[in-house]
Parts: C-alpha cells; sequence; structure tokens
C-alpha cells in the first residue's frame, strides 16, 4: 500500500485544455463544448484569428462566457498564439525594434485583457517574444519592462492576472529570467510550463517546480521527450505526471492547470488528442 499517496492532500487545482489543441477546428462554441464533454473541468481560450480574436464584439464574448457556464468550465485565456498578428511567429512582439510593431502587439495585449475581463478570466498567459537579433538582451528586455509598466495597471483594473510564461525560443526563456521580472513587478503572476522547466531547468524537474511555486498563477502542461522543446501527447514522453500532481497538491495549488498542444503539429484527430489526454491524466490526479 502506498501510503505517501494517500497522505496528499485533497486536489484543489482544475484540469483544463487549451483551444489550441483543436487549431484545425473553426468553431470556438463547437471546440469549447468538445473540450467540456472530454471531461476537462476549464478551458484555455487561446486568442487566435481561427477561433476568436480580443477584438470580438461583446456579444460574442457574451455567448462565449455563457458556453463556458453551460458547461460548467471555468476559463483562463492566452495571448501567445504564433500568428496572432501575422504570418511570422511570435511576431510583432512588444520587444520588436520598430516602435509601431511594439504598438500592434500592445494594443493587441490591452485589448486581450478586457476580454478576458469579460469572459471572467482567472488569468491571461502572456510571453516576452523572441529577441530581435538587432537588439542586445538589455535593450529588448528594457522595452519589456516598458510595456508590462503600461499593461499591468489595465489588467488590475480589469481583475485579471498576467501570467508571464517563460519559453526556450524567447527572450525570457527560463524560470531565472521570468522570476527576476515578477521581483519587479509584484502584480505579475507566472506561468508555469512544466514542458518548458524540464527543457531549461537544471535541477530534476520535481525540485524545480518546487523551486518555482511561489509566484505560480496558471499551469501548462504537455509531454517532453528529454530536453526537445516539442510538445508531446501525453504518455509520449518522459514527464512524471504522477509526481507532477502529487507536488500540486502538497503545495496547495488552486488554479488551472491546462494541457497545451499545438494540433497542427500532432498527427492526431483532435478529439482523440484531447481524450487520450484526460484518460493518461486523471488516473493520476
Amino acid at each position: 500500500m502506498n501510503h505517501a499517496i494517500e497522505l496528499l492532500p485533497p486536489r484543489r487545482f482544475l484540469l483544463g485544455y487549451n483551444t489550441s489543441g483543436f487549431s484545425r477546428s473553426q468553431n470556438i462554441e463547437s471546440v469549447i463544448a468538445r473540450i467540456a464533454q472530454a471531461g476537462f473541468e476549464a478551458v484555455e481560450i487561446s486568442f487566435d484569428p481561427a477561433h476568436v480574436m480580443p477584438d470580438a464584439s461583446s456579444s460574442k464574448l457574451a455567448q462565449l462566457d455563457a458556453i463556458c457556464r453551460q458547461e460548467n468550465l471555468s476559463v483562463a485565456c492566452g495571448a501567445g498564439a504564433r500568428h496572432a498578428l501575422g504570418p511570422s511567429p511570435h511576431q510583432p512582439s512588444w520587444i520588436s525594434e520598430n516602435p509601431a510593431e511594439r504598438e500592434a502587439r500592445e494594443q493587441f495585449l490591452m485589448s486581450a485583457v478586457r476580454s478576458a475581463a469579460a469572459l471572467r478570466s482567472t488569468v491571461l498567459v502572456l510571453h516576452s517574444g523572441p529577441k530581435p537579433p538587432c537588439l542586445t538582451p538589455e535593450e529588448a528586455l528594457e522595452h519589456l519592462r516598458k510595456g508590462l509598466s503600461r499593461l499591468l495597471p489595465v489588467a488590475d483594473r480589469e481583475g485579471v492576472r498576467l501570467a508571464l510564461e517563460f519559453h526556450p525560443a524567447m527572450l525570457i526563456r527560463d524560470w531565472k529570467g521570468a522570476a527576476a521580472l515578477a521581483d519587479t513587478f509584484p502584480g505579475l503572476g507566472l506561468t508555469l510550463d512544466v514542458g518548458h522547466l524540464q527543457c531549461t531547468e537544471t535541477l530534476p524537474l520535481t525540485q524545480g517546480i518546487r523551486k518555482a511555486f511561489e509566484q505560480v498563477v496558471h499551469i501548462h502542461l504537455e509531454d517532453i521527450r528529454g530536453k526537445v522543446h516539442k510538445h508531446l501527447p501525453i504518455g509520449d514522453g518522459e514527464i512524471p505526471f504522477g509526481e507532477v500532481f502529487a507536488i500540486l497538491r502538497q503545495l496547495g495549488f488552486a488554479g488551472i492547470v491546462a494541457a497545451e498542444f499545438h494540433s497542427g503539429e500532432i498527427l492526431m484527430d483532435e478529439e482523440v488528442l484531447a481524450r487520450r489526454t484526460i484518460e493518461r491524466l486523471h488516473p493520476l490526479l
């Protein structure tokens, strides 16, 4: 008998699914319903041209809010879709060299905050953007700080918690960089992507989660093999999800833990991927 499992505190977090896992499906209302039907407790709505953008009408946002309530889904929102603002991945960003491009990203994020509030989202996930080759890390970081200083007061007024996600391909690529920003901006929360942590952290994964936990308000899950940043279906990599969930229960995490895939990169039916995800994760909760 495994007494360690029996002594774990009750689970407080919700298991969710990102709409990016249905990127080949064009109807966001249907996507939300299918995520609920698969058995998830929460949905992370990624602002993306394929589904819904943050400049959607108030009636559209009200409709999506009503569907989420009808399906009994808690909501998080994400503003990190690769092609939200154009064909180049994650471009323009708020650390682009061109001021007009930085302004375009900032306006997108301002709108995303307001739309997240309309959807009664717990958080808005965002990232730094990739560092332009023409800028030094210090110059890019200064652009990021200025952007955050303007966005955070808007998020605070709207009641939305910003949740910065570190990403191996971004300026803020690891937990150290993300935590330093959160120390600079006390209102900034962080998204812990377990796969990104696996790729960038030298500590064993479970120790890394404990180290990073204090500022975490949102979590992403995907499987990873080795330290290669490629989102894999749950069970196709090396992430010990049972241990991850045990630590989250021990630490009392009470937010959303959302599986995040880009279905265009995975040769699997989208609905099969969603159902397989919950079938493999649910017994470990």
